[in-house]
């Protein structure tokens, strides 16, 4: 099942394809809108001349909800995809980016490619962060007479906002190319929810050590969430197929507030 979070990537994303697709990055009213992706995640607006792809994505986690603290705006992709790598490496974050080998992609999921002739694979991705590369948001998977495939939908595409189609396997992971070969797949932190509970299952019913912050119920407000989590301390229990998380004061003393962790559903 979809969060709340993904389910608006993928629909803004879409949103500006319908809107713009027809348009030329030379024209209004995409020029102008070109404009705003980049003045809206606070970049100074260059021209439709320079690349604007991942001011395109960058736009669109934004407009999703996402805020500087949970993804890298850039208008390098090689910059948020060095970044989520890290989270991934670390455990945490909001978004966290896996090899194509290792996650089937689904809506709302950045796919990241190379372009210009380049190579590179995840493992440079991972150590490097100023190289020509592209990304594209997921916003459909299905099957057809071809097989399983993902749609995305790009910024800067054919100088304007496109469609694409990724074919992938009977496992529904992507299927490598040789041009323009894929590195690799960002997602958000729900998944990371997953992997925090397969990490406490059979460790005992109690803990310590997760951050808060990173496992915010769909119905808590943004704010509310950071108030608690920042000025209580969290202990978490595993009831069932749950993570709750228990804030205790300053003395350990229960504050009355529990949470249960926003879930991602397993793949």
């Amino acid at each position: 099942m979809l969060s709340d979070f993904e389910k608006a990537v993928g629909r803004t994303a879409a949103e500006e394809y319908n809107t713009f697709h027809l348009n030329s990055e030379n024209d209004e009213p995409l020029s102008g809108r070109i404009k705003q992706y980049w003045q809206d995640i606070n970049l100074h607006f260059p021209g439709v001349a320079v690349a604007w792809s991942a001011v395109f994505v960058s736009w669109c986690i934004k407009q999703a909800g996402a805020t500087s603290d949970e993804f890298k705006f850039s208008p390098q992709h090689s910059v948020f995809v060095h970044w989520a790598i890290g989270n991934m490496q670390a455990n945490r974050g909001l978004f966290r980016a896996h090899s194509i080998s290792e996650i089937a992609p689904s809506i709302g999921d950045i796919i990241h490619n190379n372009r210009d002739g380049n190579t590179h694979d995840f493992a440079f991705a991972a150590t490097h962060n100023d190289y020509p590369s592209h990304s594209a948001i997921v916003v459909e998977t299905g099957h057809d007479h071809d097989g399983l495939f993902a749609v995305t939908i790009g910024g800067n595409e054919s100088d304007s906002v496109r469609r694409k189609r990724v074919a992938l396997d009977e496992d529904g992971l992507i299927v490598q190319r040789t041009n323009s070969p894929f590195i690799c797949a960002s997602r958000t932190s729900n998944d990371g929810v997953r992997h925090e509970l397969a990490s406490v299952k059979g460790s005992g019913t109690e803990g310590r050590g997760l951050d808060a912050r990173e496992f915010r119920p769909r119905n808590c407000p943004r704010d509310r969430w950071e108030a608690l989590s920042c000025s209580h301390r969290v202990r978490h229990r595993v009831q069932g197929n749950g993570l709750y998380l228990d804030f205790t004061n300053d003395d350990d003393t229960p504050s009355g507030a529990v949470a249960a962790a926003d879930r991602r559903r397993e793949r």
